[in-house]
């Protein structure tokens, strides 16, 4: 019985040592929506990215709204459905996956993923994926990617639009246009255009244009 007792005791001891350091902590189970979220932040952002540094959000299926923690890395996943932030600190990462998904104030990293996501400050860096992404205000790098992605109101930082039709209402940073029938309503002072491919067009132009063997 002494014997008994005292392995029990023993046992006991070292399961509450290894909880304290850390090395019973059990894993989130692999089909968790903050397991699954660690899995696709994984895959996405490829080798450099370290999991240990962030902590993980998943949604349901349906439409979330994410609030993050101050002072903490965090990666928000939405999966399917329409889900939005009102702001995406920096240093914090939002995968949108399908659906239209949208932040108020970006300022860490966003991929809209499919859909038409959309964003009304740009501060960070927002990868708008496959559909037609709209960015109200430009002041970050702004990745259209597939689709007739727009800035609708200024842009001071650089829009890259990738394939498609893509537009800036005014534009006072940089707009690479690439691919596609890209259109600036006014290229004002300190604006840089090129357009890239396609049949490209300034309506009133005080910056640097470049069409290619297209006339201004």
């Amino acid at each position: 019985m002494k014997r008994i007792l005292l392995l029990t005791t023993l046992a006991a001891m070292l399961a509450a040592a290894m909880a304290l350091s850390g090395v019973a902590q059990a894993a989130p189970t692999s089909d968790s929506p903050n397991a699954k979220c660690e899995k696709l932040a994984a895959q996405t952002l490829g080798p450099s990215f370290n999991p240990a540094n962030y902590t993980f959000h998943g949604s349901t299926a349906g439409n979330d709204i994410f609030t993050g923690d101050a002072g903490t890395l965090e990666v928000f996943c939405g999966f399917g459905g329409d889900d939005g932030a009102f702001e995406v600190q920096e240093g914090d990462i939002f995968l949108g996956g399908a659906g239209v998904d949208s932040v108020n104030l970006n300022n860490g990293t966003f991929y809209g993923g499919a859909g038409n996501d959309l964003v009304n400050t740009n501060i960070g860096t927002f990868n708008g994926g496959e559909g037609n992404d709209f960015v109200r205000i430009n002041n970050g790098i702004f990745n259209g990617g597939e689709g007739n992605d727009s800035v609708s109101l200024f842009n001071q930082g650089t829009f890259n639009g990738g394939a498609g039709n893509d537009s800036v209402n005014t534009n006072i940073g940089t707009f690479n246009g690439e691919a596609g029938d890209d259109s600036v309503t006014t290229n004002d002072v300190g604006g840089t255009f090129n357009g890239g491919a396609g049949d490209d067009s300034v309506n009133t132009n005080r910056g640097t244009v470049d069409l290619g063997d297209e006339p201004l």
